[in-house]
C-alpha cells in the first residue's frame, strides 16, 4: 500500500505488520501536512493518493485518521450501521432465522394482552426484526486504557468498514514502542496498515520517511 503526495514529494511505501513512520521535525510543516490530509480525505481531492496494486482507492473509505484514544468512538454511526447489518445476516440464517417468527409471535401476544387491560385499543406495528434489535441498544463495549482502546477501534473498523490504513498522530504520547510494534502486528492479520505522523524521531524507526526542520533532506 501506497500513501502519496506529489506536492510534497513524499512518497510512503507501506509495509504490514510493521510501524511505518512519517516524521516531520518542523512543527509548522507537521501541522500543514496533518490538516492537508484531513482535508484531502474529507474532499477527496488528489494532494494525497492512496493506492494499493496500483488501484486508487477512495481515502475516506479505506483511510481513517486517530488524532487521541480518547477520541475514539467504537459505536459511531458507521460502525453502528456495519454492526446491524453483521446481525441481521446472522439472524436471517440457520436456527436464528427459525426463531424470528417465534419472537414475533411472542411480542405480539404481549402487546395484545396489555392492549385488553387498556380501556381504549391502540394500535402498532410489528413487520421488521430489525427495529426490536434497535431497540435493545446494542453496542460495542469500550475499553478503558489507551492501548486496547487503539487496538480495539482499529480491529473494529478494519473488520466492519474494511478500513486499510490507520493514520496516527502523535501516538507516541500514548503508547510506547514495544505497544506500536504488538500493535502493527496484531492488526497486521487483519491486512491493514499503521502509519505514525511524528515530528521528532528517537533512533528505533525502521521504516520512516524523514523530513528535517529546513526541509531540504528527506530519508
Amino acid at each position: 500500500m501506497k500513501l502519496v503526495n506529489g506536492n510534497r514529494q513524499i512518497a510512503l511505501e507501506m509495509k504490514q505488520g510493521e510501524v511505518n513512520y512519517l516524521i516531520i521535525e518542523s512543527v509548522y510543516e507537521f501541522r500543514n501536512v496533518i490538516n492537508e490530509l484531513c482535508i484531502s480525505v474529507r474532499d477527496d481531492t488528489e494532494d494525497w493518493i492512496l493506492s494499493e496494486r496500483e488501484e486508487i482507492l477512495k481515502k475516506d473509505s479505506f483511510l481513517d485518521i486517530i488524532f487521541s484514544p480518547w477520541m475514539l468512538d467504537i459505536n459511531n454511526r458507521k460502525i453502528q450501521k456495519a454492526l446491524f447489518k453483521r446481525i441481521m445476516g446472522i439472524i436471517q440464517q440457520g436456527e436464528q432465522n427459525s426463531l424470528i417468527s417465534t419472537v414475533m409471535s411472542e411480542i405480539q401476544f404481549f402487546l395484545n394482552d396489555v392492549n385488553n387491560e387498556m380501556p381504549y385499543e391502540f394500535d402498532y406495528e410489528l413487520e421488521d426484526i430489525m427495529e426490536i434489535v434497535k431497540a435493545c441498544n446494542i453496542h460495542f463495549q469500550e475499553a478503558e486504557d489507551a492501548l486496547h482502546r487503539v487496538y480495539q477501534y482499529i480491529r473494529i473498523c478494519a473488520e466492519f468498514l474494511n478500513i486499510k490504513l490507520f493514520v496516527c498522530t502523535s501516538i507516541r504520547n500514548y503508547l510506547t514502542d514495544e505497544e506500536l510494534d504488538m500493535l502493527a502486528r496484531e492488526i497486521g492479520y487483519e491486512g491493514a496498515y499503521i502509519l505514525c505522523l511524528e515530528n521528532m524521531e528517537n533512533g528505533t524507526e525502521k521504516n520512516k520517511v524523514l523530513i528535517d526542520k529546513d526541509l531540504c533532506r528527506v530519508v
